[in-house]
């Protein structure tokens, strides 16, 4: 899908990350937000959808398996989301891929 972002970057144990590049972006149609988290082996990864809502992010999706990959599928309206990505064990390099409507 062209539509596809793709992220990179490095958590350390008990870190958290935002994504895209520590900030936000703006989808001004309602639809289907999927995203996929690969993370470093052994660890455990979890992946946030945050949405503004007006006066502070609301997760509103999440993938928190005990693995270091996680998805996320949600219908979603327009507005301003954000991804977070936190470690609960371990650290390494994690690719999050996601497309918003």
């Amino acid at each position: 899908d062209s539509k596809e972002s793709r992220h990179t970057g490095t958590l350390s144990s008990g870190g958290t990350a935002y994504q895209p590049n520590n900030s936000y972006f703006l989808t001004n149609a309602s639809g289907l937000h999927e995203a996929c988290l690969d993370g470093p082996a052994g660890a455990d990864f979890d992946l946030y959808l945050q949405r503004w809502s007006g006066s502070r992010w609301t997760t509103v999706a999440r993938g928190a398996t005990a693995s270091a990959d996680e998805n996320i599928s949600y219908n979603g309206t327009a507005g301003y989301y954000r991804y977070e990505v936190s470690s609960y064990t371990g650290s390494g390099d994690y690719t999050l891929g996601y497309n918003a409507p």
